[in-house]
């Protein structure tokens, strides 16, 4: 599939025009994407024989590190807000903090629908 797009942000837009929501997650995609004119290259995307349970566990682990060091500096910066005595926006920011936590509990629920 070629792309009239250019590197970047643009890509990823085009991407999502050409694509409905329920598109966009649905069966993965077995081709090779064209990225010629993008980057000078293709790249293969990932096919379903591929995916490994051990592999997508180890790479949830990893989010959810992330999400942790996250939902810890979110926090930081809405004690500071809280401190000014701006309770709206940390309140926005102690939300976001929820909304962390409330992830990573749904990747922990889904690596443990690995192993049934």
């Amino acid at each position: 599939m070629g792309s009239s797009c250019d590197v970047g942000v643009s890509c990823e837009l085009e991407l999502r025009q050409q694509t409905r929501p329920s598109q966009r997650y649905a069966a993965p995609i077995t081709t090779m994407i064209d990225l010629d004119r993008a980057f000078g290259q293709t790249l293969p995307v990932t096919t379903p024989q591929e995916f490994s349970p051990s592999r997508d566990s180890a790479e949830l682990h990893s989010i959810g590190t992330v999400l942790d060091d996250m939902q810890l500096r979110v926090v930081e910066v809405a004690d500071r807000w809280r401190e000014l005595e701006r309770d709206d926006v940390a309140g926005d920011l102690y939300e976001v903090e929820r909304s962390l936590r409330n992830a990573q509990r749904r990747i922990r629920r889904a690596v443990q629908g690995f192993e049934r």
